[in-house]
């Protein structure tokens, strides 16, 4: 029976307190319409991580209740998870305000349907409970690392994907969600120890299943902006898994030493920076 207070806990109450001290400022163009490149591609991100920072929200807050996957308080956990809520409302009132300052609202496509599915499968999240809550935002946050890292990068930029302010959101934006992911990870891990041989290697691949449907519909419906910043989707989607795996094996490792290790790390060292590389 694992103790009800998470080793990490403490650490990451610590990092989120902090955290929220440091927001810099989003230095704004002047300039209130978007150059052509960007305008003809950013607005249906934008407005598609505004969304997706609602749905998290409202879901996260119902889900930070006090309780763990065993039924018991760790208050720590507990108040981490809140305050991963408000980073992620800090960051959808980020792209609101670009939403607002380039008039960037326009339904992206296939909102009706995610919308649509998002209804349907909310019941089905929340009778399934805070782990596999968990496991969605994690897979989320990786992937939508991997387009922020798009966005920010050299390539990006020489394709004229360039705005002080958008630049900006999407700085904030990988630098929070790395560390998001990170959090989340580390959780998940402890969350997946006590699992058997056979639960692990099915958890593999439920997790696989579901970041390749996730990683696929964002793929799906941002390839104009993915050309538009000089990659392409298949590059995209190998950077993604290559992340993807890379968490996934110190998660939930083929070999049971690298898992005892990795919770014998929090134990001893549970105020060392996070190890998990992304």
């Amino acid at each position: 029976m694992q103790r009800v207070e998470w080793s990490r806990s403490r650490y990451w109450l610590c990092h989120f307190l902090h955290n929220r001290h440091e927001r810099p400022r989003i230095d704004w163009c002047d300039e209130r319409r978007l150059a052509a490149p960007l305008q003809a591609t950013v607005p249906p991100w934008v407005q598609r991580q505004q969304e997706h920072l609602a749905a998290d929200r409202a879901w996260m807050t119902l889900a930070a209740t006090g309780t763990d996957s065993h039924g018991e308080t760790d208050h720590a956990l507990v108040q981490s998870l809140r305050l991963m809520v408000k980073e992620q409302q800090y960051l959808a009132k980020l792209h609101q305000q670009a939403i607002d300052r380039y008039d960037l609202a326009q339904p992206p496509r296939g909102h009706r349907l995610m919308r649509a599915w998002a209804a349907v499968t909310q019941p089905v999240r929340r009778w399934l409970g805070l782990r596999f809550e968990l496991s969605i935002l994690l897979l989320m946050s990786l992937i939508h690392l991997t387009l922020a890292r798009l966005l920010v990068s050299p390539e990006a930029q020489t394709a004229g994907m360039t705005d002080a302010g958008i630049l900006g959101v999407c700085q904030q934006s990988l630098r929070d969600r790395q560390l998001h992911a990170a959090f989340l990870a580390e959780r998940l891990t402890r969350e997946f120890a006590d699992f058997n041989f056979i639960r692990r290697n099915l958890r593999r691949w439920r997790l696989r299943g579901m970041f390749a449907l996730l990683l696929g519909w964002v793929i799906l419906t941002q390839g104009r902006m993915i050309r538009a910043a000089g990659s392409s989707r298949s590059a995209l989607t190998r950077q993604a898994w290559r992340s993807f795996e890379g968490v996934l094996e110190r998660m939930v490792p083929y070999h049971r030493a690298n898992l005892l290790a990795t919770l014998l790390a929090q134990e001893q060292q549970p105020y060392d920076a996070s190890r998990v590389s992304l």
